[in-house]
């Protein structure tokens, strides 16, 4: 077990470190180890170190004198790139069914234990819902969060259902999930299924319908919602709106390079 101290030095370090990531810009994009020294006034033994780790983990590459970012980097900002174009891409796909379902739709990310909506889409006169853009929401009472959720690979899922658990499942609305194991058999159906129906879950007089987005590879990386009353989504047009928002979600993932065939 790591001591008090020990671990002080380890959140410093990776602090030290984004202080480092953070110097390169357009405007600057490489820099000396002198010079990195006196911009973050750090011991220049300690910055040689982290230079040294940054460059075998690929973060940094040097040349010569120089550093600058490395693949790994490049790498993970094609990932953010990926996922804020999402919705850029889905729009056109989206805005139709808006006006023509009369609901809202969200295109929602998994970060942690939440769910992070990229988008929101509403009808020129919308019902006020407590969701936001940027702004985390629970992924065990969300229908993105758990689309998201259901099509994660097994090991994945359960490093997040244990820091869900290990949070606590909080009651938002009269049918919000509290039980673990309740949550995993819901998963379960929700993956037979292909999406997930939420009802009173979130928020109280709310429901959503969502489905997974796949990139190139076949990894679920957002999900697209429909979302409006209980009384509406959960009624007698609920088959459409499911058939409305798979089609949607199957159309996006082609857009940004999934195969179906």
């Amino acid at each position: 077990m790591l001591k008090e101290n020990d671990s002080k030095y380890i959140l410093q370090t990776v602090k030290n470190a984004g202080r480092i990531l953070n110097l390169f810009t357009i405007e600057r994009s490489t820099w000396r180890l002198s010079e990195i020294s006196n911009e973050l006034d750090l011991d220049i033994s300690h910055v040689r170190r982290l230079l040294t780790t940054m460059v075998q983990e690929n973060i940094l590459k040097k040349v010569g004198k120089t550093y600058s970012l490395g693949f790994s980097v490049l790498h993970l900002a094609g990932i953010v790139n990926s996922q804020l174009n999402i919705h850029l891409e889905a729009r056109s796909i989206l805005m139709p069914l808006v006006e023509q379902l009369g609901v809202a739709i969200h295109i929602g990310i998994l970060e942690g234990t939440g769910v992070i909506y990229l988008d929101k889409l509403e009808t020129s006169h919308p019902i006020k819902m407590v969701s936001q853009v940027g702004k985390s929401h629970p992924v065990y009472s969300t229908g993105c969060g758990k689309t998201m959720l259901a099509f994660q690979t097994e090991d994945d899922l359960e490093e997040i259902l244990q820091k869900v658990e290990q949070q606590g499942m909080i009651k938002s609305a009269s049918r919000t999930v509290t039980d673990l194991d309740e949550l995993k058999r819901q998963l379960g159906e929700i993956r037979k299924a292909g999406y997930a129906i939420t009802c009173d879950e979130f928020q109280e007089g709310f429901a959503s319908i969502a489905a997974p987005i796949y990139n190139y590879n076949g990894e679920a990386i957002a999900a697209v919602s429909i979302t409006g009353s209980s009384k509406n989504i959960c009624g007698n047009r609920i088959d459409i709106y499911i058939s409305s928002i798979v089609k949607a979600a199957k159309e996006i993932s082609k857009k940004i390079g999934f195969s179906y065939y």
